[in-house]
């Protein structure tokens, strides 16, 4: 997969993507949310909401190609950043080098009120060993809007 290539921190996409991250009045005003990382990308790509923009780094590009395709293919539009870039952008300490501008907040605030009332069903599920697996399968399911029981 070949993309425009952005390595400019001054890039309006890049400076949006930023905003959005540190601003949740401007998430508010502008119904867009930034994410990062491979499998959340994918998993929001599949639901159905709205990718605005798309940033993959060279070594996203080989590491994670099966995540990255369906995410580019329901971008609007999709660049390549350099790790450097994509790092700045991060909220973690190792980017993987994936991230998007999404929209509909909205429905995003509806799935996070659904993940808040699983988690208050199924707490005493959660406090136990093994509870990041649980929690990463409960947000999945709302992403994916399938029940936990149909997990594989």
């Amino acid at each position: 997969m070949d993309f425009e290539k952005i390595s400019s921190r001054s890039n309006e996409k890049v400076k949006l993507f930023r905003h959005l991250s540190q601003s949740a009045s401007f998430r508010r005003e502008t119904g867009l949310f930034a994410l990062e990382g491979a499998r959340l990308c994918s998993d929001v790509a599949k639901t159905g909401i709205e990718i605005k923009t798309a940033f993959f780094t060279k070594e996203a590009l080989e590491k994670y190609p099966d995540y990255i395709s369906a995410v580019a293919e329901k971008a609007e539009q999709a660049f390549e950043i350099p790790h450097e870039l994509a790092g700045t952008l991060s909220d973690t300490r190792e980017a993987q080098g994936v991230l998007q501008l999404a929209g509909d907040l909205a429905r995003l605030d509806r799935l996070l009120d659904g993940l808040r009332e699983r988690f208050d069903r199924h707490g005493a599920a959660i406090r136990r060993p093994g509870a990041d697996e649980a929690v990463e399968q409960l947000v999945h399911c709302l992403l994916l809007g399938v029940e936990r029981s149909e997990l594989p």
